[in-house]
């Protein structure tokens, strides 16, 4: 940020004022223009009154500059958040700083020169146009400084300590945003979509009951009890001749609840978040039945489902076999590329519709076989992966084994209160065509059966908690050599 304007003005107490605006460049400016401030008003500065439970105390300034010639201010047009600043100082001592609301400007055309222009400042408007970018486990305090940073403006320090009120426990430390952190992926949401700087301000502060505001050159994080027992107490001047005392509402009902929120899904420590991912080639016009429609050799191993088609019988198929191309239903792809896991035994699958609403899965196939038809000379690429496809071997090895994710340690009469819920998503199904309602040619009678003579499935695993610095084993559950019998 390099100088680019500069005036100064003085107020009715004879108080001199000086504005500077700042505009980001790669070298300085050779002029800095001169800021007309003669204007009625020319420096307008609001903190607005807000409900005392909102977190962000945010300001704004109006500042009434005379244009010497058409379009001389021109240049401060921008849409870069943070792109010009604008400094005030009092007495030269720093006291207001905010940056120029993009893509908000204006020039009046009732005369070629010596007209107001009226340019706006804010100080954490722009919190909502920045996302956090933090990653891990970070103190409350290198968020505030990381959100502060990003506004651009111009500040001495942060208060956060002086006006605080809240203690971890009686004759303890005081709860200010150095001594607490948080996990960043709380700050994003179950689609993936990250919060804004505002509202990750407002979702760490708020809890503590405390708030930010910028005066005097400094950002306060201060609490209304800090404020009234540490504040400097000012005089009530009674200047009207009717005075009124009045009270703000109060809240006579407070909850406060806990909730250790986090991602269902595995912490993001790969480009892909953690999920597993079929990387291999696949599409929804590929074909492979038989001869007439040989297999892609980018596709690599793959086979195509049909609709309604009767297994159990060996039919003629017209050349061309027209007929089962239109009742296609959905194509299972095979490779080796993928990535979401450390280890696997199999390869990754992913299985893309060709009809109907559902949608592209992909995961680990364990194997998969429905049963054998006659089409072309005995070809069974149409119903599924036969049992030499599956690599006997990985059954003694573990069919997949998922990245490491981080658990945060609670205290010792918290972590009795809470337990540790593993969600492992399958595919177990009978029927030839999972994603079409059960029938004569789709394992209805084999539905049947399941349906009303088994109530459970039996899924081997074993889940390790590691200690984060030395690595050992903290617990340890293994359910691979429990004996499952009928009855």
């Amino acid at each position: 940020m390099h100088l680019r304007y500069s005036g100064t003005c003085y107020s009715r107490n004879n108080v001199k004022w000086k504005v500077d605006i700042l505009q980001a460049n790669d070298v300085p400016f050779a002029n800095v223009g001169e800021l007309d401030l003669s204007s009625n008003d020319a420096l307008l500065i609001e903190w607005p009154v807000i409900d005392k439970e909102e977190v962000i105390v945010g300001s704004s300034a109006t500042l009434n500059i005379i244009s010497p010639g058409d379009r001389t201010y021109e240049d401060l047009y921008t849409i870069i958040p943070g792109n010009i600043r604008m400094d005030v100082y009092c007495e030269d001592s720093l006291y207001w700083s905010g940056t120029l609301d993009p893509e908000f400007y204006s020039e009046p055309y009732e005369r070629f020169n010596n007209y107001v222009v009226t340019l706006t400042f804010s100080d954490f408007g722009v919190l909502d146009r920045i996302t956090y970018d933090l990653n891990g486990a970070q103190p409350l305090l290198t968020i505030v400084e990381r959100a502060i940073a990003g506004t651009n403006i111009n500040i001495m320090g942060i208060d956060y300590d002086t006006l605080a009120s809240t203690y971890f426990a009686e004759g303890g430390k005081k709860a200010t945003v150095d001594n607490l952190s948080i996990r960043s992926d709380n700050f994003t949401d179950e689609e993936g979509e990250v919060m804004s700087m505002r509202d990750v301000i407002i979702g760490i502060l708020q809890p503590l009951g405390l708030r930010m505001v910028q005066r005097a050159g400094k950002v306060y994080i201060y609490d209304l009890n800090g404020l009234y027992n540490s504040g400097h107490a000012q005089s009530v001047v009674w200047m009207g001749d009717s005075s009124t005392l009045g009270v703000d509402k109060v809240a006579n009902n407070v909850r406060i609840t806990f909730s250790p929120y986090a991602q269902s899904d595995l912490q993001a420590t790969t480009a892909n978040n953690g999920k597993i991912v079929y990387e291999g080639a696949s599409s929804s016009q590929a074909t492979n039945l038989g001869t007439a429609n040989p297999a892609d050799p980018d596709y690599g191993e793959f086979y195509t489902f049909l609709k309604d088609y009767n297994l159990n019988t060996s039919q003629p198929v017209a050349p061309g076999m027209s007929s089962l191309l239109l009742s296609r239903s959905f194509n299972i792809f095979c490779s080796p590329q993928g990535s979401g896991i450390t280890h696997r035994a199999n390869p990754y699958f992913k299985i893309v519709p060709v009809i109907g609403s559902s949608e592209a899965s992909e995961g680990i196939y364990g194997g998969f076989r429905v049963g054998c038809c006659s089409l072309e000379s005995g070809d069974t690429r149409l119903v599924g992966i036969q049992p030499s496809k599956v690599d006997q071997t990985a059954f003694n090895l573990p069919l997949m084994r998922t990245q490491k994710v981080f658990i945060p340690k609670m205290a010792a009469e918290e972590a009795s209160k809470y337990r540790l819920k593993i969600t492992l998503k399958m595919l177990m199904d009978v029927r030839y065509n999972p994603f079409e309602e059960e029938g004569d040619y789709n394992e209805g009678a084999n539905c049947e059966e399941i349906k009303y003579n088994t109530a459970w499935a039996f899924v081997p695993a074993n889940i390790t908690l590691r200690n984060e610095e030395q690595g050992s084993v903290v617990r340890y559950y293994d359910n691979t050599t429990i004996t499952v019998g009928a009855g």
